[in-house]
């Protein structure tokens, strides 16, 4: 007979919950703990970010996004150029707010090339332009995060958070950037800095070796 007839192999049984074991992974309200959303902004990941919940008793697992375009309403603003990203696509958010996009706004508006440790201490001299749009894109990111996951904290991970003063300007425009009255969630930065991201994954491995 043709291939419509053909009998389909049984489906797999399903495991069974074994006594003692811990229990499988199931979705949690929003409310049901505190939320913290980290977030690398500062390598050629800046736009994986990830909400966690911290211990969960129930064995649930963080949910992950990924955040992808950056904002047009931005790119007219200051007349940005839409950049190729290393993942193949047009005008990626990380193209803007990683490491090398700090960079290459400072030459897109200055006419100069700079590196990110150069944009940064030179933000109150000649530079401010660059680090301000900068800190726009970023803020709007986080706000969209915040009317996404609704954390009540964000911790940045990354290289650039090796830059003094991150968090205040990054702050002062979050709240620039939201909308009416809405709270702007507590921003810090991640213990381990621009190793965070490699240490989350180390963790999210043994977490899933031991499950």
């Amino acid at each position: 007979r043709g291939a419509a007839h053909r009998r389909r192999p049984p489906p797999a049984p399903r495991a069974r919950h074994q006594p003692g074991a811990p229990p499988r992974a199931r979705a949690l309200p929003l409310t049901a703990s505190r939320r913290r959303l980290s977030a690398r902004v500062a390598t050629q990941r800046a736009r994986e970010l990830q909400r966690s919940d911290g211990r969960r008793e129930d064995g649930s697992k963080p949910l992950s996004a990924r955040v992808s375009l950056a904002p047009a309403h931005l790119v007219a603003k200051h007349d940005l150029p839409i950049w190729r990203c290393g993942c193949g696509r047009m005008g990626c958010i990380e193209t803007y707010i990683a490491g090398p996009g700090l960079a290459r706004l400072a030459k897109h508006i200055l006419g100069t090339d700079l590196t990110t440790v150069e944009i940064a201490a030179r933000r109150d001299i000649d530079t401010g332009p660059v680090w301000q749009v900068w800190c726009d894109f970023v803020a709007d990111l986080l706000h969209s995060l915040t009317l996404t996951a609704d954390p009540d904290l964000i911790v940045l991970g990354g290289g650039l958070t090796h830059i003094e003063g991150l968090v205040d300007d990054l702050s002062a425009t979050g709240r620039r950037a939201q909308i009416g009255d809405f709270a702007v969630p507590e921003i810090v930065l991640a213990q381990g800095g621009d190793t965070s991201g490699a240490r989350g994954a180390a963790y999210a491995a043994w977490q899933a070796h031991h499950d």
